[in-house]
């Protein structure tokens, strides 16, 4: 008996350590998306469903230059968002996407994805930061 709650203890000090690891990463890539270089293009992806902070930072930070993927053909490309497809001969079958590209990229935006599969609501937390954009941005609509 005396084992396993040492044992215990030993996971419940690994969580805690993980738990506040997670906080501190968290408030560092708070002040990171506040800072000169990402403060402005931050705010305006986080006026969209689905994006707060850790996703705008993501995006931000995983692409290197948007200019350089000069339509959505290529930004999908680049983060592996394509369609796959097998053919032999005259026969073609559909494949789900890719999979090749940026994986972190990927992940956040099938998420982003997914918020705006749902019901079209804006909350109040997403209303709050969506009210120092522009019109044309903050009305984007499917």
């Amino acid at each position: 008996m005396r084992a396993s709650r040492v044992m215990l203890h030993r996971y419940l000090n690994h969580y805690n350590y993980q738990k506040r690891f997670v906080q501190e990463l968290t408030l560092e890539i708070e002040e990171l998306s506040q800072s000169e270089n990402y403060s402005e293009i931050s705010k305006i992806l986080r006026g969209f469903r689905g994006i707060e902070t850790i996703t705008a930072m993501t995006i931000l930070t995983h692409v290197p230059d948007f200019r350089t993927l000069p339509g959505p053909r290529n930004f999908m490309s680049f983060i592996g968002l394509t369609p796959g497809e097998y053919s032999s001969g005259e026969s073609r079958k559909g494949r789900g996407i890719t999979k090749t590209g940026n994986t972190l990229l990927r992940k956040a935006f099938i998420s982003i994805g997914q918020h705006y599969s749902m019901k079209d609501t804006v909350s109040g937390n997403l209303r709050l930061r969506r009210n120092h954009l522009q019109a044309q941005v903050s009305s984007g609509r499917r």
